[in-house]
């Protein structure tokens, strides 16, 4: 029989919180990321209030974006540091943000196998504002699988980008 008990641990000097997944089958021991950290998640907060109100200041951004990936690196979540990086030396770079929203892929099933639909284009995808807030919005709930995947697209994005240009 195989079950998942969840705890909270939290190490009082940094007051970070880390949700341990513990598997009884496999004695598996499996650490779920996402920024917990208070401070983090209030850095994240007050990012997306000032692209959204006054739009992205490069030096600022990557100033904060440098902050919000220290956290990360506390809390060990490898993915969302590179992101993290991948980010602000793009805005640093190109002085926007050029990555649209990641593209959900919406899957019907036809006799068991599985055919890609065509999806029309999501309103804001490409502008800079909105694709930066989307990212931080994932960046928010790293652990969820979901976020992670689109992490890990944007991470793609990101380098993609980079060799391109």
């Amino acid at each position: 029989m195989c079950f998942l008990i969840y705890e909270s641990i939290i190490f009082a000097p940094a007051q970070l919180k880390f949700r341990v997944e513990f598997q009884e089958a496999s004695s598996n021991l499996n650490v779920k990321h996402t920024v917990e950290n208070i401070e983090a998640q209030k850095l994240i907060n007050r990012i997306q209030k000032e692209i959204i109100t006054a739009g992205i200041d490069p030096a600022k951004l990557v100033k904060e974006l440098k902050k919000l990936r220290a956290y990360a690196l506390e809390e060990g979540n490898p993915t969302l540091v590179k992101v993290l990086r991948l980010t602000y030396e793009h805005i640093g770079t190109f002085e926007t943000f050029s990555i649209p929203i990641p593209d959900e892929e919406p899957v019907d099933e036809i006799d068991g196998n599985e055919v890609k639909q065509q999806k029309p284009d999501t309103p804001g995808k490409n502008d800079p504002v909105e694709s930066l807030n989307y990212l931080l919005s994932v960046m928010s709930n790293s652990s969820n699988k979901a976020n992670l995947n689109e992490l890990k697209e944007y991470r793609n994005f990101l380098l993609e980008f980079a060799q391109n240009h």
